[in-house]
């Protein structure tokens, strides 16, 4: 990453400028040798969930160029992080990040539809994020990876619970149907998904750091080796947390750059 143009912007123009800095710092730190890692210490590949959210940041502060090779590279459907198993946001993920830097006609894209069909269900996709059915959620990662990239599609989002359904706030906010939040221990352990709701639903759930840095993090996931923590302080690797985390600091700062 040393050896690319890189820009700070000091988003003097936001409510919460310093906090957006930190947070860019944050995301940017994790971007090693031009991948996009959730945490560069207790990660050894990008996760396409936490890349495609970190890729709408460096988007954002016109700092694609950082991963523009990785995303060029791609050469798989799946990131296959959760026991090597196959997620199907990862599809819509993907074609996400592929239209950040380049166009419909790359190679993968003809694979992504291939594996999609294999999951279609009527008019929609279903199959595993993680070890759970999230059909809502997945079905609108695929709508809008195809919209990025000017391909139309005949999906439609199922009228169905998925408690997924309001992690995913960049298009389609309306096609919730409500049902039980994340509770506190998620909000503790996974902050992003509580700080996603929270952008589709317009509310206040998620919590934040007391200190200045740093203010993302993640804890008790099992695809993150926290021993690589170690490093900083046993106490991370022993409690299973991780600081900072691509994901949390990219949802943080895609909802404050928001505020006026």
């Amino acid at each position: 990453m040393a050896e690319s143009h890189l820009l700070l912007p000091f988003f003097s123009d936001k409510k919460y400028s310093l906090v957006l800095k930190v947070l860019h710092h944050e995301i940017l730190i994790n971007v090693d040798e031009g991948l996009p890692l959730s945490n560069f210490l207790v990660y050894q590949k990008p996760i396409y969930r936490s890349a495609a959210m970190m890729t709408m940041v460096l988007k954002q502060t016109n700092n694609l160029n950082l991963i523009s090779n990785w995303v060029t590279n791609l050469k798989e459907p799946y990131d296959r992080s959760f026991e090597g198993s196959p997620e199907i946001d990862n599809l819509g993920q993907a074609l996400y990040i592929i239209s950040a830097v380049s166009d419909s006609k790359r190679p993968l894209i003809e694979k992504i539809l291939v594996e999609a069909d294999k999951y279609k269900n009527s008019d929609y996709v279903k199959g595993k994020t993680e070890d759970s059915f999230h059909p809502v959620y997945q079905t609108k990662w695929i709508k809008f990876g195809l919209k990025a990239l000017g391909i139309s599609d005949s999906y439609k989002i199922p009228l169905i619970y998925d408690n997924y359904s309001p992690v995913f706030w960049l298009d389609f906010k309306t096609q919730n149907v409500g049902g039980r939040q994340f509770d506190e221990t998620t909000n503790l352990n996974l902050p992003y998904l509580t700080w996603a709701g929270d952008h589709t639903f317009n509310q206040k759930r998620a919590i934040i750091s007391l200190v200045d840095y740093p203010l993302s993090w993640e804890s008790e996931n099992k695809s993150a080796n926290y021993l690589g923590m170690s490093v900083i302080d046993q106490m991370y690797s022993q409690n299973k947390v991780c600081a900072t985390h691509g994901w949390h600091a990219s949802e943080m700062f895609l909802l404050l750059i928001e505020q006026k």
